[in-house]
């Protein structure tokens, strides 16, 4: 990517046009100082929306890891007993999360979770 294009990637158009030194025909004219300002701002969105599509990715791991956890757990242990139980009611509130996360239904047999 050229370095021009790191800087007007996540602008608006409009915000780029400025920034590269385009004109509208409007009272208010911007100053070098505005459109770094403008520039500054688009950075920190890209960051913040990076970090925070990171978090999230980091989340729905953790969840699936702890589903498989669990399911493994739930299958190596005797059927009612306390470990049983415990994982088992683990593995619900890990499978809500799931639908939680991705805005869908999902039965513990579901294909998605193997």
């Amino acid at each position: 990517m050229c370095v021009l294009c790191k800087y007007v990637h996540f602008m608006s158009f409009k915000e780029a046009f400025l920034f590269l030194g385009g004109e509208y025909g409007c009272k208010k004219k911007r100053s070098k100082a505005q459109a770094r300002l403008a520039v500054y701002k688009a950075q920190k969105a890209r960051e913040e929306r990076r970090i925070r599509d990171q978090r999230k990715q980091e989340t729905v791991q953790l969840n699936i890891d702890l589903i498989d956890i669990y399911r493994a757990s739930i299958s190596h242990s005797q059927p009612l007993s306390d470990e049983w139980c415990e994982s088992y009611n683990a593995l619900q509130k890990e499978l809500l999360a799931y639908e939680k996360i991705h805005g869908k239904g999902g039965v513990a047999g579901d294909e998605t979770f193997g």
